[in-house]
């Protein structure tokens, strides 16, 4: 450690960056801003007690800064019991390390754009085997990202069209929507998981039902045929309990299956798709009737409208999301990636779409207030990226309903957003946010726009 603070003292005096106070972090604070002064002083000399080595200097500087601050978590001290020593023992090696690494992380602000520890050290330091481990992990996290990045973004267009076939119907079959088929074609194992999770929820009855209706490929229809067949053995329509066992097991096995087929890459993989979505839009709207023999039942679907809130709820888990790199909030990240895609298409569907959004639901007092944010800051950042974008001084075009209108007119006044109930709020956000991106030909910017975290 002692090595890699010289280092980076000698790099923060060579880049000019010179932060005024440590980062932030566990430990003390005092402990930590005492040895960046600490380090900042050696690396500033050309020796120390007449080594010039940056290893032998690091070394110096630690155990002269764990012996002013009576750090000595390596050594043992007279009557201590065993179980004393030890916890003693890790308790000041972690403020030495806690100071260690936000004196670290200050000092290399610099490289704050690495993303991993090989990159850090190369930007420390010139040896060749760091340099060659610091490539190969860069490319593989790049590749990872790049996955992870691609998974995020089929999972957003299959809940995109999924709730555009339960909601808007005409939208989807339009042209502008065809992009998102696009997307779904790539990569239709997650759109069949997907799929899956929406058709179990509506029901056996409703689906039944909604395959008889659409107007079907004949291989889609068979295959489609046969996953109510397979899902009526796991959720009767009849009322009756859903059944155990080794059968109702094989039938879900079935289900997935005739997804399978339905979704065949020999067949019209554009025409099977829409199909299907006809059906999952047409099963949603069944939902609320005598067709669904769960009707008004406690933890069964009633109405489209709860169908989609249950699928955005989990949506990374109800896509089948699997990412090589830890996500805090790939749910939310489904979302605000399907909403923005949505607000590309419709300005008024992303209004609706927002209200299926859980954490407008919430029963936690720490979502509202910060929906709230988020609405507010859509509206500013669409504002501001107008504004970059004018040609001349007009006057910004406010369009749309007239809460997003009053919404925007608000923000652009710098005055309070309406205190309306927030499912309401945050609906007049998002559509005057697509509204002003639509009408200045801006609308692929609302990834970057609804994404912000």
């Amino acid at each position: 450690m002692g090595t890699l603070l010289i280092r980076a003292a000698q790099l923060e005096a060579q880049s000019g960056t010179d932060a005024m106070r440590t980062v932030q972090g566990a430990g003390d604070p005092a402990l930590a801003a005492d040895l960046l002064r600490k380090a900042r002083q050696t690396a500033s000399e050309d020796a120390t007690e007449g080594w010039t080595e940056d290893e032998m200097r690091g070394h110096l500087l630690i155990e002269k800064f764990m012996e002013e601050h009576a750090l000595d978590w390596n050594r043992a001290r007279d009557g201590e019991t065993h179980r004393q020593a030890n916890k003693r023992s890790a308790d000041q090696l972690r403020q030495l390390l806690w100071a260690g690494l936000k004196t670290l992380a200050t000092l290399a602000s610099s490289l704050r754009h690495v993303n991993n520890a090989w990159q850090l050290l190369h930007g420390l330091g010139d040896d060749e085997v760091v340099a060659l481990l610091a490539e190969l992990e860069t490319e593989r996290i790049d590749a990872t990202i790049d996955q992870d990045q691609q998974e995020m973004e089929a999972a957003a267009a299959a809940h995109a069209a999924i709730w555009l076939a339960i909601h808007r119907p005409v939208l989807l079959n339009a042209e502008q929507c065809q992009w998102i088929i696009d997307i779904v074609i790539e990569d239709t194992d997650t759109f069949h998981q997907l799929v899956y999770s929406t058709l179990v929820m509506a029901g056996t009855g409703p689906v039944r039902a909604a395959v008889d209706r659409v107007d079907l490929l004949a291989e889609t229809y068979d295959a489609m045929t046969e996953f109510v067949r397979a899902q009526t053995l796991t959720d009767p329509d009849d009322g009756s309990p859903r059944p155990f066992g080794v059968e109702a097991g094989e039938a879900y096995n079935d289900m997935h299956r005739a997804l399978e087929e339905a979704l065949d890459d020999d067949g019209d993989l554009y025409e099977q798709v829409c199909g299907i979505l006809a059906v999952v839009g047409v099963a949603a709207e069944l939902t609320a009737t005598e067709v669904n023999s769960h009707l008004g039942m406690e933890r069964y679907i009633s109405a489209p409208h709860e169908l989609t809130r249950e699928l955005l709820k989990r949506a990374a888990e109800h896509a089948a999301v699997i990412l090589s790199e830890e996500e805090s909030d790939s749910n939310g990240s489904v979302r605000l990636s399907a909403l923005s895609m949505i607000a590309q298409i419709a300005p008024d569907a992303a209004g609706e779409m927002t209200t299926d959004l859980p954490d407008l639901a919430s029963d936690d007092p720490r979502d509202e207030p910060a929906a709230r944010a988020r609405a507010h800051q859509w509206v500013v950042d669409a504002l501001r990226l107008v504004q970059d974008h004018s040609s001349g001084d007009g006057e910004t075009k406010v369009a749309g309903s007239p809460d997003a209108q009053l919404v925007c007119k608000a923000i652009m006044a710098d005055e309070e957003m309406p205190k309306w109930p927030i499912q309401r709020l945050v609906a007049a956000a998002a559509e005057a946010t697509a509204s002003l991106l639509q009408a200045s030909s801006l609308s692929k910017s609302a990834t970057q726009i609804f994404m912000r975290r």
